[in-house]
């Protein structure tokens, strides 16, 4: 799986099949830092994704609330609860 950043979009990829896209806005100046996701592919499309995220170095994470009910606080996703993911940047 293969996440691409472009400006204020990413999709995700599985070799050449886009799984989801979307746009973002993000506000570094909150704490945590806050992402607002709108799917634009992938079952999800029409979702906006509640989220927090931190870059340290090489390494995103990024944890938001799949149902886009309430955004989380913290970076920790309880079972059935939130999503937390880790991308590491790949270097060309």
């Amino acid at each position: 799986m293969l996440v691409t950043f472009d400006g204020d979009s990413y999709s995700v990829k599985t070799g050449d099949t886009v799984i989801e896209a979307a746009t973002q806005a993000l506000d570094p100046s909150k704490s945590p830092k806050t992402l607002d996701s709108k799917v634009t592919a992938g079952p999800n499309k029409g979702a906006v994704l509640l989220g927090i995220y931190e870059i340290r170095g090489d390494r995103l994470t990024v944890c938001f609330d799949p149902e886009g009910k309430e955004r989380p606080t913290a970076f920790k996703a309880d079972a059935g609860t939130r999503t937390l993911v880790v991308h590491n940047r790949v270097k060309k």
